[in-house]
């Protein structure tokens, strides 16, 4: 997702940026057009009746600089709606 989001290469020289990709875009492209790929009709979003995959980050990538992509970190994983990685988040957590 940072990649697609910043373009740029190891030394933050931009290589196509008429390839930069809104966060919104490369989310998708990560999740749902995967899943897609891969024949999961449900996978790759959170849907009811869905397998609840998804992780929580300590940062909010909407609201993000592209430049800080790289930074962002997974704090909990959840697999088929069971907690597999990190702690449950509190309710009043963003």
């Amino acid at each position: 997702v940072a990649n697609a989001v910043q373009r740029t290469d190891r030394f933050g020289k931009v290589i196509g940026p008429d390839q930069v990709l809104s966060v919104a875009e490369a989310l998708v492209a990560h999740t749902v057009a995967g899943a897609e790929v891969l024949g999961e009709a449900t996978a790759g979003r959170l849907i009811v009746g869905g397998p609840a995959t998804m992780i929580w980050s300590d940062t909010d990538p909407y609201t993000a600089r592209p430049e800080d992509f790289g930074t962002i970190t997974t704090t909990a994983t959840w697999v088929a709606g069971e907690l597999r990685f990190g702690t449950q988040p509190s309710r009043t957590s963003r």
